[in-house]
C-alpha cells in the first residue's frame, strides 16, 4: 500500500508538471500543442509504456492480491457464518426434539400418576363403602332384632290382654260364667298368632 501511494504521488507530480512543460514548448514552438507534434510521439509513447508498466506492476503485485485476500476473507467469514447458522439450527432442532421428548415423558408420567391416584381413590372409596355397608347391615340387623323383640313383646301383651278381656266379655255378653275359662280362648289366640306368623 505504501508503494502504491508513492507511485500515485510520483504520477501526480508528473501530471502537474505537464502544463508548465507544455506552455514552455508552446512558446518555443510557435503556438502548436506539443503533444500533437510528431517529434514528441516517441517520448509520449515511452512514458505511456513506463506508466502503464508501473501501474500494471502495482495492480498485479499489490492491489489485486489485497482485493483477492479481502474476497477470500469475506468468503471464509460468510462460510463460517453459514456453518455457525447451520450448527445453531441443528442445535435448536435437537433442543426442540429433547423438549418434545421430555414433554411427552412428563405427560405420560402425569397420566400414570393420575391413574394410580384414581385407582387408589376407587379402592379407598370401595373399602369405605364396604365398611359403611357392613355397619349399616349390622345396624339393620340390630334394628330387625329390636323390632322382632318389640313385636314379640307387643304380641305377648296383646295375648295377655286378650286372654284376660275376651272371656270376661263373652261371659258378660252371653251370661255364661263357664266362658270365663281362658283355656279354649288362649288356644284360639295361639292358633291365630301362628297363622299370622306363618303368613308374615
Amino acid at each position: 500500500m505504501r508503494v502504491l501511494r508513492q507511485a500515485f504521488w510520483a504520477l501526480a507530480v508528473m501530471v502537474a508538471s505537464l502544463p508548465s512543460w507544455a506552455e514552455e514548448e508552446h512558446h518555443a514552438g510557435g503556438g502548436t500543442l506539443p503533444q500533437l507534434r510528431p517529434e514528441h510521439f516517441a517520448g509520449q509513447i515511452f512514458w505511456l509504456a513506463i506508466a502503464f508498466g508501473i501501474l500494471y506492476f502495482l495492480m498485479k503485485t499489490i492491489a489485486l492480491p489485497k482485493v483477492g485476500a479481502v474476497q477470500e476473507t469475506r468468503h471464509a467469514k460468510r462460510a463460517g457464518d453459514l456453518a455457525e447458522a447451520a450448527a445453531a439450527n441443528d442445535a435448536a432442532k435437537h433442543i426442540v426434539a429433547d423438549y418434545e421428548k421430555s414433554l411427552a415423558a412428563a405427560r405420560h408420567d402425569s397420566q400414570r400418576k393420575l391413574a394410580a391416584i384414581i385407582e387408589a381413590a376407587q379402592k379407598q372409596a370401595a373399602a369405605q363403602t364396604a365398611e359403611q355397608q357392613g355397619a349399616l347391615d349390622a345396624k339393620l340387623a340390630e334394628a330387625d332384632k329390636r323390632i322382632a323383640a318389640m313385636r314379640e313383646q307387643a304380641l305377648g301383651q296383646v295375648r295377655g290382654a286378650a286372654i284376660e278381656v275376651v272371656p270376661a266379655m263373652l261371659a258378660r255378653l252371653i251370661d255364661d260364667e263357664s266362658l270365663r275359662a281362658a283355656s279354649p280362648i288362649e288356644s284360639a289366640i295361639d292358633a291365630m298368632q301362628r297363622t299370622a306368623g306363618s303368613a308374615a
